[in-house]
């Protein structure tokens, strides 16, 4: 097994501390999974790139698959409701 550890850079360690302090992920200097929490309303259709994902309204949490220590990651998403005037 290698022991070599990777030193962060400052920006990676920048991201890395915003992830543990909003997700409770742990500093990884490898790869780590995250989660995405959103409220989805009563009547609301939520969208994530494009494609309607069918989901019950409520607290909803997804897993990411291995995301990489340092980068940038982002998921399009979007919650159409409709409401009655």
């Amino acid at each position: 097994m290698n022991s070599e550890r990777r030193h962060l850079n400052p920006q990676e360690k920048i991201v890395a501390l915003k992830r543990h302090l909003l997700e409770g992920v742990p500093v990884s200097t490898t790869q780590a999974r995250s989660k995405v929490r959103i409220d989805v309303p009563e009547g609301g259709k939520l969208f994530v790139s494009g494609r309607h994902i069918d989901v019950a309204p409520g607290r909803r949490v997804f897993e990411t698959p291995l995301l990489a220590a340092g980068q940038l990651y982002f998921y399009d998403m979007r919650i159409d409701v409709d409401h009655e005037d």
